[in-house]
């Protein structure tokens, strides 16, 4: 098969992280600069004349991006695309130990345009990611000075409840193609998937076109959803040209390969390739994937809370969540017997 969704983890990891981080650095540098003198008295009027200080530390935290990103990205499509050629290559080998392999001109075509793609995704964010920590941070001190105008909270515990929201979204505004709105984490975990994904069935195509065969099967995927789940075993032509099979075009137009797709191609021979079943793949569940989801964004919203938290009694409270929600992560994989995903609880 082409890539499973194990791999897709491991392809991914070095892209989520160098974003993750990134956020993650800018909530502590607002965090630290709005707790600097909390409790002077001309506080918010000092922290909006500091903003272009703020602003060249956002900056940094970008040109970081902007510096390590391209050539990161460029990795990621490569690895995923000569997955996806190594995957049909081995299922290719099993009935013709001579088949074509290499790395030609159309496959530098292909992953050279892809890694565009993905860059110019993923570099479209940059300039919202200061400009939104900048209105955040003078939203917080918005937010604190009325607080305690209103008598309601002290300044410090305003500031900290503003930053725990801000901890929570995340950086956040991102739009795709279909008009929904992303944080800067899913946003870039959604463009990634869906670049890599893409990348490992054209190098999967790629691979089958050299020697010459049409034919593909869908792979089985545990927690399949109800979007791509009726291509299941199903098998499909490249070309289209079948009089007794589907296109592949047709299943990508219905929604198969959708962004965070786990599914796979592999080559079908008549006569020779067995059809996978359900039973033989393991049972999945998508409402099981779904809820182990939820309980690492908890994890990673309350280390966000935790990278946020201006005393020392937050960051207790924070720590303490974080390990309440791992407890609870450690009890659902060992009652279910899934897989626990480590690098998706880190921010």
């Amino acid at each position: 098969m082409a890539v499973n969704p194990l791999q897709a983890e491991r392809l991914i990891r070095d892209l989520l992280e160098l974003y993750s981080n990134a956020e993650t650095r800018m909530l502590e540098i607002i965090a630290k600069e709005l707790a600097d003198n909390i409790y002077a008295p001309d506080w918010a009027a000092v922290k909006l004349a500091e903003i272009s200080r703020v602003k060249s530390k956002l900056e940094k935290q970008v040109a970081k991006l902007d510096k390590k990103m391209p050539e990161v990205a460029a990795e990621t499509v490569k690895k995923a695309y000569t997955t996806g050629q190594k995957g049909v290559e081995a299922d290719l080998k099993k009935i013709k130990p001579d088949i074509r392999t290499g790395f030609g001109m159309i496959d530098e075509r292909k992953v050279t345009l892809l890694t565009r793609q993905l860059a110019g995704t993923l570099g479209q964010t940059h300039l919202r990611i200061t400009r939104q920590a900048l209105d955040e941070y003078r939203s917080i001190i918005g937010k604190a000075s009325q607080m305690v105008e209103l008598g309601v909270e002290t300044r410090q515990q305003a500031a900290q409840r503003a930053l725990n929201e801000f901890a929570d979204k995340g950086i956040t505004g991102f739009k795709d193609k279909a008009g929904r709105t992303w944080s800067l984490h899913s946003y870039t975990e959604m463009a990634t998937r869906s670049t890599t994904g893409q990348a490992a069935i054209e190098g999967a195509i790629q691979r089958l076109q050299d020697n010459d065969y049409d034919l593909v099967i869908v792979s089985f995927h545990a927690d399949s959803c109800p979007l791509c789940g009726p291509w299941e075993g199903q098998i499909l032509s490249i070309s289209g040209k079948s009089d007794q099979y589907p296109s592949l075009d047709e299943a990508i137009a219905e929604g198969l390969f959708h962004p965070n797709c786990g599914h796979s191609l592999g080559a079908y021979i008549p006569g020779l390739t067995e059809k996978p079943t359900q039973a033989e793949m393991g049972k999945g569940d998508f409402e099981e994937a779904q809820e182990q989801r939820r309980l690492e964004r908890e994890i990673r919203r309350w280390k966000q809370r935790e990278a946020v938290a201006i005393t020392d009694e937050e960051k207790k409270k924070a720590a303490a969540k974080v390990r309440e929600k791992q407890a609870a992560l450690r009890e659902f994989v060992d009652t279910t017997g899934r897989n626990r995903q480590r690098d998706r609880e880190r921010i």
